[in-house]
């Protein structure tokens, strides 16, 4: 008798338990899974990110083909032609003024490798 009311409890129990169960399974799941909201969350990050470095590159693409254009014979502009050739032959006339900037981006006066004789000279003394 006793046996047969401990069965009839658990079976009573048993189903809402294990349906309790497979729901917090499946809610688990939901959020936290491979498939669930959190990784749709960061599909969505991914996603605006790419979007954003597409967008950077649009814009340098534009700047880019607009200087190409500049040195088409079609629409050949002088003033962009010497610039190139200077830069990529590295040379310049006697009246030219030249800035040297070293190559981390610092001027050479904040600890820069390339010297400058205009930064290390003394300044001038007026006589009256």
């Amino acid at each position: 008798m006793l046996r047969n009311l401990i069965r009839r409890r658990f079976r009573r129990i048993l189903w809402p338990v294990a349906g309790a169960c497979l729901v917090a399974y499946f809610i688990f799941y939901l959020l936290q899974g491979d498939r669930g909201v959190g990784s749709l969350l960061h599909l969505k990050r991914q996603v605006n990110d790419a979007r954003q470095t597409l967008d950077k590159k649009h814009v340098e693409e534009g700047r880019l083909e607009s200087r190409v254009k500049l040195l088409r014979p079609d629409t050949l502009d002088l003033d962009m032609l010497d610039e190139r050739a200077r830069e990529t032959l590295g040379y310049a006339r006697s009246d030219d003024l030249v800035i040297p900037v070293s190559p981390s981006g610092s001027s050479p006066g904040e600890g820069g490798n390339i010297p400058s004789p205009l930064l290390n000279q003394a300044p001038a003394r007026s006589e009256d």
